[in-house]
Order: C-alpha cells, then structure tokens, then sequence
C-alpha cells in the first residue's frame, strides 16, 4: 500500500490489542494492504476478511471503528472505492447511536467520514454513487446528509442509483421523505424506482391506497426490480410490503395486506405466484386470520389451474382445513405414481384427512411424507381417523417397511418407527376433523414465530464470489454471511 494511504500511524496502532470476531484484530493492517494493492484477487480476499472478522455477521467489534479511517482513505484514493463505501455503509448500519460501546464508536467513525460520503454522491460510477447514498443514509445524520441527498435525487439518471436514494432519504426522514415518495409510484417512472417508492411510503406511515394496490400489482414480481440493491431488508417487495401493513395490527392495514395477496394468487403466474406464496406464508406467521382470509383465492387459483398445485403445496398445508375447497386437485396428485405424489398426499392430509385416508392404506411405505404428517410428525398426535383399510395396511409384514427403508423409499427416522409401533391406527382426537394449523379465531395461533417482515428475514450473501458481485442477495464485495441482527 501507497505510504500515504497506509503511513506509520496504522502499523503503530496497538492492533494486537483490539478485537474482531475471532480474537485480535493483529491481522487487519495485512488485510487493509491487500484491499489497497493491485492484486485484484487478493483484494478480494482481503474484502471478504474484512466482512467476516470487523463485521462479522452484522457485529461490529472495537477494531472496526479503528479500522474506518483507513478504508475512508483507500475509498477517496478511488481504489475499489464502490466496494469500500459499501462496507463503510454495513459499518454504520449496524453501529448505534450514543453510549460508548462499540456499536456507538463504530457508527461515529463513519460519520466522520460524512464529508466523503457525500462528494461521492457526485462520482461518474454509479456504483460509486449509489454506494455512498446507501452509505451516507446509514449514518442516520438526517441534519447533515438529508439535503445533499435530496439534491442528488434531482439530477439523478440511473434508476438503482435512484433507488438507493429514496429509501435512504425515506430512511433519514420520513416526514419529509412521505410527499417525495408518493410522487414516484404512478406510472412512467422506471421501474426500480416506482418499487422503491411504494416500500418508501410504506416506511412513512402513508395509508395504504388504491394507487399503491395497483402499482405494486403492475410491478409485480418485483424481486428483478430490487435485486440490485444495497438494502437487504427489502429484496423482496411484496413479502416485505404484506408484512409491514399486517404488523400495523389495523383492519385497514389486514385488508390492504390480505387484497394485494389475493389479488397476486390469482394471477397465477410462475414468478408472481412464487412471490405470493412466499408473501402469504410470512402473512400466515404474523396474523391469526391470515388461513381464512387466503384460502379463499388461493383455492381458486388452485381449481381454475390445478398445474400451479405443486407450487403452492406448502401454503396449502399452512392453511389447513381452511383449504379444503382445494382437496379434490390435491386427490388428483395423490392419485398419481410420480414424485410429487406422496408432497401431495402429505398436503392432503392436514387440508382433509377423511379424504386423505384411502391412498394412505393404498401404499403406505411409498408415502413417507405422508404418512409422517399423518402421524403428526415425531412428537405430534395421529391426524387421520381409525379406517379398516388403514388398519389393514398397518397389519401387513413389517418386512415391506424394512424392503422400502432399505430402498430408500422410507426415511431412517420416523414413519419407519411409526409402522412398527402402529402409531398411526389409533383413533386421531377428534376423528374426521383434519388437524391443521390452528384456525383464524385460535387463541395463540402463531405465537412464537417470528415475522418475516420489516426487520425480519434478512438474507445473508453467499460466500465467496468475485470482487463487486451482488449475485442478486449480495452486497458489493461482501463475502462473507451477514444477518440481520
């Protein structure tokens, strides 16, 4: 490294007294110097060493606010400078704000470096741009960096770039942020702006309306739109917008939520349709009311095109016996000699277990997964009635199971078991009634699970890859994992 990047000051530093994740921080000036130099590969390296030891999975530690004047100067040099404001922003975001702990030191050390944030606002690299509009948001200084991001939003062309701007002006100010917002959703913009800006109102408190309905519906799948963003906590707009309007905890913002779900089932289309499953299963987790309020077009969408069944099995088995309109498509997969067969069966079970007892006697050891769920997992109870055929299935050599475990076509653990101790003949508590997850009005139902929504779910990048790639759910160069904490 250049003596005027990494002059005496740092090597004199006591590094060997300070801590990263795995112990001393002794390694860091190496890994500074190796993200300064020319070997692009060893940069890379170094990156990565960064990310896992002085940001460790959203950690910041005490040699990570020692280590951001550095990175400041390697960023203003312009060596690697996207990737290295990227990591400044990571810093920031997981500091805090008062106090003398470590979060606090680390969070002031980057707003410290404010003053280069913003003159790269102004780069000719976009990523350099929409790196330090991240960046400079993150720091939370609404007082110092709110205008000069307001101003960059202005003259700004590169829709990411415009993006990254918006959340982190909603992110700073959100009062002042809402009127800017709402302006970006109509049509005609580009399109990673207009998702940016309905999660933005979203994150402003705006009530939801029709406008918004219809734009992240035309949008819709969204997760293209966002993939090349630096926040993420919102890779995955419908999810995230679902469940920020469920944990309002309003009846207007459960119908807004549950109308927008609806709306994407029905629509049908492989990528939307994956979308509102994934959206519709965090739903499930945070609201109580969540497998009456979806069963309804989730079964339509079922019955007018029984090819998506496979796609939404999981859901189906969320919902319960508030799918059961949804049960004759689902005998229909059960019926078949496929792969999917026995997943379909296992659905069938929880959605309508009367219905579901027929291909269970048919061929128990070729339904592991079913006749798991039948037997209500390790720990549950029987889900199916008591039935002479089933009976009559169970009572059969126990040298089939042992062939099909041998085969492969039973698991080593549970269903296995099951057969031997004849489990799943016992009369189910409540005979005829499927036991699903609980029903809407259930008291507790969904209680200690956790939302994946604003907050929740952060995706942690893969490791590995090259310098700068965000492979979809990545940061710039991060490469190692990082939660949300």
């Amino acid at each position: 490294m250049d003596s005027l990047l990494f002059p005496a000051e740092a090597e004199a530093r006591a590094w060997a007294a300070l801590t990263h994740a795995y112990g001393s921080a002794a390694d860091v000036p190496d890994s500074l110097r190796a993200l300064a130099g020319d070997d692009d590969e060893e940069a890379a390296d170094a990156l990565s060493e960064l990310y896992g030891s002085i940001l460790h999975q959203g950690s910041v530690y005490s040699a990570t606010a020692h280590a951001v004047p550095f990175l400041a100067r390697i960023a203003a040099a312009g060596i690697r400078a996207a990737d290295v404001i990227a990591l400044l922003g990571g810093i920031a975001e997981n500091g805090a704000d008062g106090g003398g702990s470590d979060e606090a030191a680390a969070r002031r050390a980057v707003t410290a470096e404010l003053p280069l944030l913003l003159a790269s606002l102004d780069d000719e690299d976009s990523a350099v741009r929409q790196a330090a509009a991240w960046a400079a948001a993150m720091t939370g200084e609404a007082g110092t960096a709110y205008g000069p991001l307001r101003d960059r939003f202005t003259v700004e062309t590169d829709p990411q770039v415009l993006a990254e701007l918006l959340g982190g002006l909603v992110h700073l100010d959100p009062g002042r942020a809402a009127a800017l917002a709402a302006g970006a959703v109509g049509p005609g913009g580009p399109a990673e702006v207009r998702v940016a800006a309905v999660m933005a109102c979203v994150d402003a408190g705006a009530d939801w309306e029709p406008g918004h309905h219809d734009a992240l519906l035309a949008l819709l799948p969204a997760d293209p739109h966002v993939a090349g963003r630096m926040d993420l906590d919102r890779t995955e707009p419908l999810q995230y917008v679902v469940s920020a309007l469920l944990l309002r905890d309003t009846p207007a913002g459960r119908d807004g939520a549950y109308a927008l779900l609806a709306a994407a089932l029905r629509r049908g289309e492989p990528g939307v349709l994956a979308e509102a499953v994934r959206a519709s299963e965090s739903a499930v987790q945070i609201s109580r009311s969540a497998p009456e309020r979806l069963a309804g077009p989730l079964c339509d969408a079922v019955r007018r095109d029984p090819s998506i069944t496979p796609e939404v099995l999981s859901l189906l088995r969320l919902l319960g016996a508030h799918a059961a309109p949804a049960a004759p498509v689902l005998a229909e997969l059960a019926a078949r000699d496929d792969a999917q067969a026995d997943q379909a069966l296992a659905t069938l079970v929880v959605v309508d277990a009367e219905r579901a007892v027929p291909f269970l006697a048919g061929d128990l050891a070729r339904r592991p997964r079913a006749l798991d769920a039948a037997c209500g997992g390790l720990f549950g109870s029987p889900r199916v009635p008591c039935d002479p055929g089933l009976l009559a299935a169970g009572a059969r050599p126990a040298g089939r199971a042992r062939r099909a475990r041998r085969s492969g076509a039973l698991p080593l653990r549970g269903p296995a078991g099951v057969l031997g101790r004849r489990r799943v003949l016992r009369p189910a508590r409540g005979a005829g009634r499927a036991r699903g997850v609980p029903a809407a009005d259930d008291e507790g139902a969904g209680r200690g699970l956790r939302p994946r929504g604003p907050g929740r779910g952060r995706r942690g990048p893969a490791p590995g890859g090259p310098l700068g790639a965000t492979g979809g759910k990545t940061r710039r160069g991060q490469g190692a994992v990082r939660t949300h904490r």
